[in-house]
């Protein structure tokens, strides 16, 4: 017998919730034979083309020229109309368009018209290990993806905007003349709890369905019950409501260190993928990186649609474009007008370094003050001046991205990736770093196979390497041992960042000397060498 739950309590519990439409189905015939006769797919919206994708998701505030005599006191108020502002980006369409497959994608096996969609739930539940253990009940493997960038960059937003375009619950009652009677979950999104545990996240998802529902679920699966426990209802209960996706924020949180709480977790998520078919997208930052690059199932998964590396924005056309749509809310009574792309823009750029949260904050700062100093106009210094005060605890990390110096950048976790090379050869690469070209080099020598960097190379290419924490096998001159021949670090710092990139990898900090030359095995001078 199928484990249907049934809903029978309202729980009113909320845990940081963002919540979304909750309306009646509506079937539109789809576009696709292979997403015909599903009542998941044909109560969602309509796939949209690209420009109905830039309209839905832009948001440009009303404004007029009027706006601009209005009192001192109403203008401060109208300018914080700038935090709303959202302009669709290259990368903002991508993201729109991998959800939109994501959740078809995910609905084509598990049609609810079927039977064995339900005798598949309950093979699953009993097949749930917390070592990862799967079989394949899907002749169709479904994978996620993997979302992380530096902060401030608009991920969270971005994909709140995106799923804004779907309702996130549907009522069915009657489906081609046939009862139909469920409450399909189209998505969910939560923020991965403080501490990092996956116990705490377990609880958190129970207590957002309840809020969603009205269901009881956090008593009755969350209450005294070990992770292990808990982990195959919330499976059950995902299948149950037919979760299209879940989006799970802030993963960096996940605690690797924990009892082993973040491997069981990742594993958790493979065989939620693997055997029910719930799409799972992780959004973090750069330090969530470590969790990816542990475990190659997690690499698989999160490859489904390719992973994405989102970076600060470039000083180029796009930014020129993103500036121009922000510089068209100025509530100064003079106007500054946009020259050419080394005036204002520039200076813009280079006080944030294209972080959009931070450009457009200091858009807005940079016009309170020119209200309030009376200048009523923005200019550079006025930009300068407003980054240099409101910023002060991210100048050093501002202007380790201004000087592009990797060494500084290592120190701040969230500003700069550190990953495989083996995990670029399926990521999408947004942003200034798509250019930089220590990346542009690690993916040409992974596409052709370059493992290994001669001793002949130049100091510089070994520093270079080595200042990015990459690991590398130096060859050996056979005719040559001598300490002429290892390479040289250029302070103790960056033996520091050595050990600490390994920390990262989970890598033997022993291993790496050994293989970088700095240390040698103490059986090598022995009579008859190595053994």
């Amino acid at each position: 017998m199928s484990k249907i739950i049934q809903i029978n309590s309202i729980n009113d519990n909320s845990n940081n919730l963002i919540k979304g439409k909750n309306v009646e189905a509506r079937y539109i015939k789809p576009e696709l034979s292979e997403y015909e006769n599903n009542p998941l797919i044909e109560a969602l919206p309509r796939i949209l083309t690209t420009d109905e994708s830039i309209e839905r998701l832009a948001h440009f505030p009303a404004f007029d020229e009027s706006m601009r005599k209005l009192p001192d006191h109403l203008r401060f108020h109208k300018l914080e109309a700038g935090l709303r502002f959202f302009s669709p980006l290259d990368v903002h369409l991508d993201l729109e368009r991998r959800i939109s497959c994501l959740l078809r994608s995910g609905y084509i096996e598990r049609n609810p018209l079927k039977h064995e969609f339900y005798k598949k739930i309950d093979k699953a539940f009993d097949s749930f290990s917390q070592y990862g253990d799967e079989d394949d009940f899907s002749s169709t493997r479904y994978y996620g993806f993997n979302v992380v960038g530096i902060s401030g960059i608009g991920k969270s937003q971005t994909i709140q905007r995106i799923l804004s375009l779907y309702p996130q619950v549907i009522r069915h009652s009657n489906y081609q003349g046939k009862n139909f009677t469920s409450s399909q979950l189209v998505w969910l999104k939560l923020d991965c709890p403080y501490d990092g545990s996956t116990k705490g996240l377990c609880l958190n998802f129970f207590q957002a369905i309840d809020r969603i529902f009205g269901t009881n679920y956090l008593k009755n699966y969350g209450t005294k019950r070990t992770t292990d426990e808990m982990l195959p209802y919330l499976a059950l209960v995902a299948a149950n409501h037919f979760l299209g996706v879940w989006i799970i924020d802030e993963i960096q949180r996940l605690n690797l260190a924990s009892s082993g709480g973040a491997e069981k977790m990742l594993n958790f998520f493979t065989q939620l993928v693997n055997i029910i078919g719930v799409p799972v997208i992780m959004v973090g930052t750069y330090k969530a990186l470590p969790l990816f690059n542990t475990d190659f199932s997690q690499m698989r998964r999160g490859t489904g649609q390719g992973d994405l590396i989102w970076d600060r924005m470039s000083f180029d056309e796009e930014w020129q474009n993103f500036v121009e749509s922000l510089w068209d809310y100025q509530y100064t009574r003079s106007e500054a007008v946009l020259g050419n792309k080394d005036d204002l823009s520039l200076v813009l750029y280079e006080e944030t370094q294209g972080i959009t949260d931070l450009a457009v904050k200091t858009f807005i700062f940079a016009q309170q003050r020119a209200i309030e100093s009376g200048k009523e106009k923005i200019t550079a210094s006025i930009i300068r001046s407003v980054a240099k005060d409101k910023f002060k605890m991210l100048q050093h990390a501002l202007k380790a991205m201004k000087s592009k110096d990797k060494r500084s950048l290592e120190y701040y976790e969230d500003l700069y990736p550190v990953f495989k090379d083996s995990a670029l050869r399926t990521t999408t690469i947004s942003g200034e770093l798509a250019n930089a070209p220590e990346i542009q080099a690690r993916i040409n020598n992974e596409a052709s196979g370059v493992k290994e960097v001669d001793t002949n190379a130049t100091d510089a290419s070994k520093t270079s390497a080595q200042s990015e924490g990459k690991i590398i096998s130096f060859k050996q001159n056979k005719n040559s041992r001598s300490n002429s021949d290892k390479p040289k670090l250029a302070d103790e710092k960056s033996l520091v960042n050595l050990f600490r990139q390994t920390q990262k990898e989970n890598q033997s900090f022993y291993q790496v000397l050994l293989d970088m030359n700095y240390i040698r095995q103490g059986n090598e001078f022995l009579e008859g060498g190595l053994h």
